[in-house]
Protein backbone atom coordinates (compact mmCIF):
# COMPACT_ATOMS: atom_id res chain seq x y z
CA UNK A 1 0.00 0.00 0.00
CA UNK A 2 1.15 3.49 -0.57
CA UNK A 3 -0.17 6.71 1.32
CA UNK A 4 -0.40 9.60 -0.98
CA UNK A 5 -1.44 13.25 0.59
CA UNK A 6 -0.69 16.73 -1.21
CA UNK A 7 -1.86 19.66 -3.28
CA UNK A 8 -1.38 21.66 -6.46
CA UNK A 9 -2.32 25.15 -7.24
CA UNK A 10 -2.21 26.62 -10.23
CA UNK A 11 -2.46 30.73 -11.66
CA UNK A 12 -2.07 32.73 -14.89
CA UNK A 13 -2.13 36.54 -14.42
CA UNK A 14 -3.14 38.83 -17.10
CA UNK A 15 -0.54 41.59 -16.72
CA UNK A 16 -1.05 44.01 -19.97
CA UNK A 17 -2.43 43.01 -22.97
CA UNK A 18 0.75 41.04 -24.41
CA UNK A 19 2.69 39.58 -20.86
CA UNK A 20 1.44 37.05 -18.90
CA UNK A 21 3.24 34.91 -16.04
CA UNK A 22 1.89 31.67 -14.84
CA UNK A 23 3.11 29.64 -12.36
CA UNK A 24 2.13 26.14 -10.51
CA UNK A 25 3.10 24.67 -7.64
CA UNK A 26 2.38 21.40 -6.28
CA UNK A 27 3.65 19.25 -3.15
CA UNK A 28 3.42 15.47 -2.76
CA UNK A 29 4.13 13.17 0.40
CA UNK A 30 4.00 9.78 -0.97
CA UNK A 31 5.19 7.12 1.50
CA UNK A 32 4.77 3.23 1.69
CA UNK A 33 2.81 1.67 3.95
CA UNK A 34 3.47 -1.72 4.03
CA UNK A 35 6.73 -3.29 3.77
CA UNK A 36 6.85 -6.34 0.73
CA UNK A 37 8.64 -9.65 -0.11
CA UNK A 38 11.29 -9.84 -2.70
CA UNK A 39 12.70 -13.77 -3.37
CA UNK A 40 11.49 -14.78 -0.33
CA UNK A 41 13.22 -11.34 1.87
CA UNK A 42 11.15 -9.44 3.58
CA UNK A 43 11.91 -5.96 2.29
CA UNK A 44 11.24 -3.00 5.05
CA UNK A 45 9.73 0.19 2.85
CA UNK A 46 6.95 0.81 5.50
CA UNK A 47 7.48 4.70 6.12
CA UNK A 48 9.67 5.14 3.18
CA UNK A 49 9.27 7.72 0.28
CA UNK A 50 8.01 6.31 -2.83
CA UNK A 51 10.41 6.52 -5.67
CA UNK A 52 10.57 8.75 -7.98
CA UNK A 53 8.04 11.05 -6.25
CA UNK A 54 9.44 14.69 -5.36
CA UNK A 55 8.17 16.48 -2.51
CA UNK A 56 8.05 19.89 -4.23
CA UNK A 57 7.31 20.77 -8.25
CA UNK A 58 7.16 24.38 -9.32
CA UNK A 59 6.98 25.67 -12.69
CA UNK A 60 6.82 29.63 -13.84
CA UNK A 61 6.47 30.97 -17.44
CA UNK A 62 6.63 34.55 -18.40
CA UNK A 63 5.07 35.12 -21.98
CA UNK A 64 5.40 38.01 -23.76
CA UNK A 65 3.24 38.26 -27.52
CA UNK A 66 3.23 41.43 -28.97
CA UNK A 67 2.25 42.19 -32.52
CA UNK A 68 4.48 39.72 -34.49
CA UNK A 69 7.16 39.34 -31.76
CA UNK A 70 6.93 36.57 -29.55
CA UNK A 71 9.05 35.56 -26.10
CA UNK A 72 8.94 32.83 -23.22
CA UNK A 73 10.71 32.35 -20.20
CA UNK A 74 10.12 29.34 -18.48
CA UNK A 75 12.19 28.12 -15.12
CA UNK A 76 11.41 24.63 -13.38
CA UNK A 77 12.22 22.92 -10.03
CA UNK A 78 12.13 19.80 -9.43
CA UNK A 79 12.98 18.41 -5.53
CA UNK A 80 14.82 15.58 -4.91
CA UNK A 81 13.81 11.97 -6.27
CA UNK A 82 14.81 8.52 -4.39
CA UNK A 83 15.46 5.88 -6.57
CA UNK A 84 15.67 2.89 -4.40
CA UNK A 85 12.90 1.60 -2.23
CA UNK A 86 15.07 1.78 1.03
CA UNK A 87 16.11 5.75 0.60
CA UNK A 88 19.33 4.87 0.49
CA UNK A 89 19.70 5.91 -3.43
CA UNK A 90 18.57 9.92 -4.33
CA UNK A 91 19.02 12.99 -7.12
CA UNK A 92 19.67 16.38 -6.26
CA UNK A 93 16.77 18.56 -6.48
CA UNK A 94 17.34 20.89 -9.64
CA UNK A 95 16.13 23.75 -11.42
CA UNK A 96 16.43 24.65 -15.30
CA UNK A 97 15.49 28.21 -17.10
CA UNK A 98 14.47 28.02 -20.65
CA UNK A 99 14.19 30.86 -23.29
CA UNK A 100 12.21 31.18 -26.61
CA UNK A 101 11.95 34.01 -28.83
CA UNK A 102 10.35 34.32 -32.32
CA UNK A 103 8.59 36.58 -34.77
CA UNK A 104 5.66 35.98 -36.89
CA UNK A 105 6.40 37.12 -40.71
CA UNK A 106 2.88 36.32 -41.93
CA UNK A 107 2.84 35.52 -45.60
CA UNK A 108 5.79 35.49 -48.10
CA UNK A 109 5.27 34.44 -51.28
CA UNK A 110 4.28 30.90 -51.47
CA UNK A 111 4.64 30.71 -47.66
CA UNK A 112 2.07 31.37 -45.39
CA UNK A 113 1.97 32.13 -42.04
CA UNK A 114 5.57 32.41 -41.90
CA UNK A 115 6.82 31.75 -38.39
CA UNK A 116 10.85 32.01 -36.90
CA UNK A 117 11.78 30.86 -33.19
CA UNK A 118 14.70 30.50 -31.55
CA UNK A 119 15.31 28.32 -27.91
CA UNK A 120 17.53 27.69 -25.61
CA UNK A 121 16.76 24.73 -23.45
CA UNK A 122 18.67 24.51 -20.04
CA UNK A 123 19.86 27.81 -20.50
CA UNK A 124 22.33 27.89 -17.86
CA UNK A 125 24.25 25.04 -18.81
CA UNK A 126 23.17 23.12 -15.49
CA UNK A 127 24.33 19.70 -14.33
CA UNK A 128 21.32 17.75 -13.18
CA UNK A 129 19.86 14.07 -13.40
CA UNK A 130 16.58 14.10 -14.94
CA UNK A 131 15.13 10.37 -15.31
CA UNK A 132 15.39 7.75 -12.37
CA UNK A 133 14.04 4.38 -12.80
CA UNK A 134 15.22 4.04 -16.31
CA UNK A 135 16.09 0.39 -15.68
CA UNK A 136 13.78 -0.21 -12.99
CA UNK A 137 14.12 0.84 -9.54
CA UNK A 138 16.53 -1.19 -6.87
CA UNK A 139 16.12 -2.02 -3.24
CA UNK A 140 19.36 -0.43 -2.37
CA UNK A 141 22.26 0.97 -3.96
CA UNK A 142 24.92 1.38 -0.87
CA UNK A 143 28.08 1.78 -3.64
CA UNK A 144 25.91 4.71 -5.73
CA UNK A 145 26.19 2.10 -8.62
CA UNK A 146 22.63 1.48 -10.14
CA UNK A 147 22.27 2.15 -13.66
CA UNK A 148 19.04 3.81 -13.43
CA UNK A 149 19.46 7.27 -13.65
CA UNK A 150 19.95 9.67 -16.71
CA UNK A 151 21.77 13.04 -16.94
CA UNK A 152 19.70 15.88 -18.43
CA UNK A 153 20.17 17.58 -21.50
CA UNK A 154 23.21 20.26 -21.75
CA UNK A 155 22.60 23.39 -22.80
CA UNK A 156 20.81 23.28 -26.66
CA UNK A 157 20.17 25.63 -29.36
CA UNK A 158 17.62 25.66 -31.73
CA UNK A 159 16.08 27.33 -34.57
CA UNK A 160 12.77 26.35 -36.53
CA UNK A 161 10.78 27.72 -39.33
CA UNK A 162 7.40 27.20 -39.53
CA UNK A 163 5.08 27.94 -42.80
CA UNK A 164 2.24 26.69 -45.01
CA UNK A 165 2.03 25.91 -48.12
Amino acid sequence: KVETYGIEAGANWQLTDGLSWFNSASYNKSTYEDDFVNGGVTVGVSGKTVVDSPEWMFNSELSLDIDRSFAKLHYKFTDEREYTYLNEGSVDRFSILNLSAGYRFGDLGFMKELTAQFDVTNLLDEDYISTVGSGGFSNSDPAGTAQTILPGAPRQWFLSLKARL
